[in-house]
């Protein structure tokens, strides 16, 4: 009779042991396409604010005849808006009549720690001039 009651609890047993398993993967799972979906949407927040960026510059070059001095200029005049909170905004102007250089960098949440600083240097992101024939490449 013994026998018979140890064969029920092994069957529950891996029963239990086999569901735990199938949630840990559906758990897995779960996580796994929240990042993906998180790094989605980052990656299209970068875009959109580098499309924003970009077509404020001209915009300002257009109505003024020059581009902005700084990036201040672009939020208070051109309405650019942005979440500081995500992004760095490199901005950095080089003339009157040449593209200003600018640069994303996505800020380190507070769970994960940069181990450097972003390069801001100006040969980091280097823009095209719109006014002349000829592009600048940073080597």
């Amino acid at each position: 009779m013994v026998r018979f009651q140890n064969q029920k609890k092994s069957r529950k047993n891996r029963r239990v042991f086999l569901s735990i398993c199938v949630f840990l993967v559906i758990l897995l799972l779960f996580i796994s396409g929240i990042d993906s979906f998180s790094d989605s949407t980052r990656r299209h927040q970068k875009e959109s604010l580098e499309r924003a960026l970009n077509r404020s510059i001209a915009y300002c070059y257009a109505t003024e005849g020059t581009y902005p001095e700084s990036l201040e200029d672009l939020k208070a005049h051109y309405g650019l808006t942005y979440d500081e909170d995500l992004f760095f905004v490199d901005y950095q102007t080089v003339g009157a009549n040449i593209y200003p250089v600018e640069a994303l960098f996505p800020v380190a949440s507070r769970t994960t720690q940069a181990s450097s600083p972003p390069n801001t240097s100006l040969s980091a992101a280097i823009k095209p001039s719109c006014v002349g024939s000829k592009t600048l490449i940073a080597r």
